[in-house]
């Protein structure tokens, strides 16, 4: 992982066209600004000056097979549990954060 040692820095590789996700404790930033709060139970994203709130469904296994919008109440994401290693029909490239 590259260090960076400065905003201008990441300011200079973000106009080159380069994300760069650090990882602070709960805190993830992408080009230096928050993007998302990790908390238990779920996550917050940060968009400007919105803040949305995402909080996770748990089965009786302790797996989270959905995501629900805090703000709306839709379900953002869904996760099926398929036995024996049966072909899972959900596109996981759309998936961000899959397992939390």
């Amino acid at each position: 992982m590259e260090t960076v040692a400065s905003t201008d820095a990441l300011d200079a590789l973000a106009v080159a066209g380069q994300n760069i996700t650090e990882y602070h404790g709960p805190v993830i930033y992408r080009n230096g600004k928050v993007e998302m709060i990790l908390f238990p139970g779920g996550y917050a994203t940060i968009s400007g000056t919105t803040v949305t709130f995402h909080y996770y469904t748990q089965d009786y296994l302790g797996n989270n097979p959905a995501v629900i919008n805090g703000s709306t109440g839709a379900t953002e994401q869904t996760v099926a549990y398929y036995l024996y290693c049966a072909n899972n029909p959900v596109n996981l490239i759309d998936i961000p954060i899959h397992y939390a």
